[in-house]
């Protein structure tokens, strides 16, 4: 579940970014640049009884490993996300700390925009894997 919507599987992520506006001759530039990337992928997982048809459970698996490659391209997005947003902001030079400080928020305003309209962009290209084979029940055609 993300917001009101549900679905069979969600990856969530966090992006954090650390750095230390330090003055120089002449002006600031950001050192010490950290970026920390939290990824938490929730998948489904079924225990079938022992009487289950093997169709019904070569299908979940199927399913399951075509969910689980599309949640995994979503965290490739994120920890591209998480390159860029090093590259951003790390060795940032301005004239003041202040105006340092203000340009790398900016870009990672502007680049946290972009990822998360990457998501979206490959979820509607996608139908959010459903065209990847992550569909449940599975369509006529066994996949």
């Amino acid at each position: 579940r993300d917001g009101d919507d549900i679905f069979f599987g969600l990856t969530q992520t966090e992006l954090d970014v650390n750095y230390d506006p330090t003055e120089i001759s002449g002006g600031c530039v950001i050192k010490d640049t950290e970026v920390d990337l939290e990824v938490v992928i929730t998948l489904p997982e079924w225990l079938p009884a022992t009487d289950i048809a093997p169709t019904l459970q070569s299908d979940w698996r199927r399913f399951r490993r075509a969910l689980e490659a599309h949640e995994d391209q979503h965290r490739a997005i994120a920890v591209e996300g998480a390159e860029r947003a090093f590259d951003a902001v790390a060795e940032l030079y301005r004239p003041t700390c202040e105006q340092a400080v203000n340009e790398a928020r900016r870009r990672l305003e502007v680049l946290g925009v972009e990822i998360r309209a990457q998501h979206r962009r490959f979820d509607d290209e996608t139908g959010h894997g459903k065209s990847e084979g992550a569909v449940w029940p599975l369509e006529s055609g066994g996949g």
